[in-house]
């Protein structure tokens, strides 16, 4: 990232890290724990740019390096300028062919689980839900939450991250409720079998919300059922590390 997008995107970090009125209304507006976006913003994953004089929400775009990820711009969600209007994503830069890789929270380069969501939202939402972004000891060791950027991203994932793969890692995938994240089931889990210890998909309930984060929203999750989740589906033990 450089130049005027570095610049777009260091001015959005500044404005979000001052304006503790901005914090609040996002963690409401997604139901995530007090002090979320606050964390995400202090961790540079979290700005609000100014596009065209009005100011959106974006999370950093993450390449993988050779031992870190790189910062290569920012995947910017636009406000509506009329209420019912589609909500627009842009990538900044535009029009160089930046992948749209995952958001990455964690390291994934050592990571016995990964837990992989469809979208940056779901994927913050899970991992705050865990008590995960309380502070900045809470992260359990082992673990890394992805968030694909579009049901097809996971592809984009696999191309661009399989060179810095962990060894032999579980996953748990956790779709969207509709035709797009029906195909996790097969696509994307059979295209990690042969890369994984085990694959795991939590199927979402006929005709219940449209994703975690509207799950989360109508029932929220605690620290204690997030780990009894992962209890039960054989991915941590007792004591909440990686199995």
């Amino acid at each position: 990232m450089s130049g005027e997008v570095r610049a777009a995107w260091e001015a959005g970090l500044r404005w979000l890290k001052i304006d503790a009125g901005m914090q609040v209304e996002i963690d409401r507006w997604r139901g995530w724990p007090s002090g979320t976006t606050h964390f995400l913003a202090e961790e540079g994953l979290l700005a609000a740019p100014e596009s065209k004089g009005a100011r959106g929400l974006a999370f950093v775009v993450q390449y993988p390096g050779r031992s870190a990820w790189i910062e290569t711009g920012y995947h910017m969600r636009h406000k509506p300028r009329r209420a019912g209007d589609r909500v627009v994503w842009t990538y900044q830069p535009a029009g160089v062919g930046m992948p749209c890789v995952p958001f990455v929270l964690g390291n994934f380069y050592g990571a016995r689980l990964v837990i992989v969501c469809e979208g940056e939202w779901d994927c913050v939402t899970f991992a705050a839900a865990a008590g995960w972004l309380a502070h900045d000891t809470a992260w359990p060791d082992g673990v890394a939450v992805l968030g694909v950027r579009g049901a097809s991203g996971w592809r984009t994932f696999l191309e661009h991250w399989r060179p810095r793969w962990p060894r032999r890692p579980r996953f748990l995938l956790v779709p969207d409720n509709d035709e797009a994240g029906l195909k996790w089931h097969t696509e994307f889990a059979g295209a990690l079998t042969p890369l994984a210890l085990s694959v795991t998909v939590l199927t979402p309930k006929a005709g219940g919300p449209k994703d975690f984060n509207d799950l989360h929203r109508q029932k929220p999750f605690t620290p204690e059922s997030v780990y009894g989740l992962l209890r039960s589906l054989g991915l941590m033990d007792v004591k909440g590390f990686p199995v």
